[in-house]
């Protein structure tokens, strides 16, 4: 598969090949007598039996020298196993850096009031956010609706915190914005998003009528609102929540489609591993 994501990647379309004979055969007419940069960007395998393959397959493509390969990761493992050169450990954002972050999506814009005692809670929480950007927006988005002193206690205090050390330190932190949102339909079409690759571009209309088609959103007669209407509820919630970001809008600034980024589609899929969902391809 990662073979033929570089074949798409150089020619920019999607490839029908199947064979991996074939896809390397396409890959020496783009590669051949050229330097290339390949950047595997979040890589999570562990198996070195199939990096072993993909490297020698790889290897030849072309025998041009200087050709250079990339690995990102969050596991050691997988480091190890690609490693060739020192690797190098990024450091996360300072205590500061995390804290401007946080700050803007908790106070502003009608949030939760800048008072001392919130203040000082705020910044206990983002020392648990570990230098991590995305916990740190994730988290304070989910703050920005808790007005009271007992509601920042209680996230301070969550057992989600109490990290497990397997490396997924960030999935739990961003477990606690799932465990706090309004309501059991709200959760489940957040999971529902984990039927989606990663990056994938969601496009909202299409979204709200898949969570109807589910049975997810319920018309509500004290209030007159329409399946439909809930379904963009939810979908702004997830929106203000940081739970989607890279939002797409058409000519009128009305919001029309938006992504999930890779660490959330890891939480809906973790949290989606108890329910009965079809992957779209």
């Amino acid at each position: 598969r990662l073979l033929r994501e570089i074949l798409d990647s150089l020619t920019k379309k999607k490839s029908e090949i199947d064979t991996k004979d074939a896809i390397l055969q396409d890959l020496q007419k783009e590669l051949g007598g050229k330097k290339y940069l390949l950047v595997l960007d979040d890589t999570w395998n562990e198996d070195t039996g199939k990096w072993d393959d993909f490297k020698s397959s790889l290897s030849g493509v072309t025998t041009t020298r200087g050709n250079n390969i990339v690995v990102t990761t969050r596991i050691n493992r997988v480091a190890s196993i690609m490693e060739t050169h020192p690797k190098y450990c990024l450091e996360g954002l300072s205590k500061d850096e995390c804290w401007s972050i946080f700050e803007e999506k908790a106070f502003s814009n009608g949030g939760a009031l800048m008072t001392q005692e919130l203040v000082d809670i705020g910044r206990l929480i983002v020392d648990k956010c570990k230098g991590v950007p995305l916990a740190a927006k994730v988290v304070g988005s989910m703050m920005h609706s808790k007005k009271e002193k007992h509601e920042w206690l209680s996230i301070k205090d969550s057992a989600l915190w109490g990290l497990d050390g397997d490396g997924n330190e960030v999935l739990r932190i961003l477990e606690l914005s799932f465990h706090h949102l309004r309501s059991p339909s709200l959760k489940q079409c957040f999971a529902y998003c984990s039927i989606f690759i990663k990056d994938f571009n969601m496009e909202k209309q299409q979204l709200i009528q898949l969570w109807m088609a589910a049975g997810f959103l319920q018309p509500d007669q004290r209030s007159n609102k329409e399946m439909e209407d809930i379904g963009n509820e939810y979908f702004n919630l997830l929106l203000q929540n940081s739970l989607f970001q890279d939002v797409e809008k058409d000519e009128f600034n009305t919001i029309t489609s938006c992504k999930m980024h890779d660490l959330v589609h890891d939480l809906a899929q973790s949290v989606s591993k108890f329910e009965s969902f079809t992957l779209l391809e």
